[in-house]
């Protein structure tokens, strides 16, 4: 199997993932084959549940590297679930800035009217 696993890797390096993809699909067996088919799916859904195999394999190579790519992937998701920093703020403080808002409003109709009582 190390001359597949070599072939392939090469022929991934090569930009031939469907190669990879059909050679090893089903046949996959053990760490590095189910990390070249990890490495050449396109659809992330089967990539994740791929590298959580690859994970499984714990004496593996490559077993470290798909975790932190995991643990990366959940804290890219996580982030991406949050709003950004302003909107926060925004959000924390709307009382205050619609408090703010309407004040100046007030004040302007009070200059405009007291402009126009005054003759200004």
């Amino acid at each position: 199997m190390d001359g597949l696993v070599e072939e392939l890797s090469r022929d991934l390096f090569e930009g031939n993932r469907s190669k990879v993809e059909a050679r090893l699909k089903g046949q996959a067996s053990g760490g590095q084959e189910f990390w070249l088919l990890a490495a050449s799916t396109e659809d992330y859904d089967t990539r994740q549940e791929l590298l959580q195999r690859v994970a499984s394999f714990r004496t593996q190579p490559y077993a470290r590297l798909a975790e932190d790519i995991l643990e990366r992937e959940a804290r890219y998701a996580a982030e991406m679930a949050q709003l950004p920093g302003w909107q926060q703020w925004l959000l924390s403080r709307r009382r205050l800035l619609v408090g703010l808002a309407l004040a100046i409003v007030m004040i302007c109709a009070l200059v405009l009217v007291g402009g126009a009582i005054l003759g200004i």
